[in-house]
């Protein structure tokens, strides 16, 4: 049975400062998609993002996302209270899923995202990529099944591959995933560059 269709973008033209991000651009994503979107750190490619995510309105088109906005995570690394620990901060947001408890299901969320070792850790004391993995964490355990992010900061880290990895697995599960990154990766499904092609056929 084929994945239901998470997110549509029909005929979607954005621009910034002028800049074509998206112009005519038409696709529907399953669930189970990892899409790339790539190009350099900057503001043009959080707009991209943004667009993708339904959080920025077009000059053209429509964004049509299942479950949405409530569904859709825009990750960043401020959601949580730098003073909270790990731990509790996926604990306040997490939606149990029945036949679990809050405290096996914080841990599984934590374990998933790489960080079982650091529950206990305060927010504010996370390395650059482990505040993304947190923000993976937070996503997923509070039931997101759109999940859009910019690993540009850390593409750079020696645990960037493992991220991707993540990313992937996230997909897997029955996830809509759509990550900016500096250069397309083989865990890719489809790849956007920014400014984007007009039209990607599926």
């Amino acid at each position: 049975m084929p994945a239901a269709v998470r997110a549509t973008w029909t005929d979607l033209t954005v621009e910034h400062h002028g800049v074509g991000l998206f112009r005519g651009f038409s696709y529907g994503a399953p669930d189970g998609m990892l899409i790339g979107v790539v190009g350099p750190s900057s503001p043009a490619l959080t707009v991209a993002l943004r667009a993708l995510a339904g959080r920025y309105s077009p000059l053209r088109g429509t964004v049509d996302i299942a479950g949405g906005p409530a569904s859709v995570a825009l990750v960043t690394s401020s959601e949580a209270d730098p003073l909270v620990r790990v731990r509790e901060a996926v604990g306040e947001v997490s939606r149990v899923p029945q036949g679990s408890t809050g405290r096996a299901f914080v841990e599984w969320s934590l374990n998933a995202a790489g960080l079982s070792e650091v529950g206990d850790r305060l927010v504010g004391d996370l390395t650059a990529a482990e505040e993304v993995r947190l923000g993976l964490a937070l996503a997923a355990s509070a039931g997101a099944t759109m999940i859009v992010l910019d690993v540009s900061a850390v593409a750079a880290d020696a645990s960037a591959p493992e991220l991707m990895v993540l990313l992937r697995q996230l997909a897997n599960g029955g996830r809509l995933v759509i990550v900016g990154a500096p250069a397309a990766h083989d865990a890719m499904d489809l790849v956007l560059p920014v400014p984007a092609p007009l039209e990607v056929l599926s």
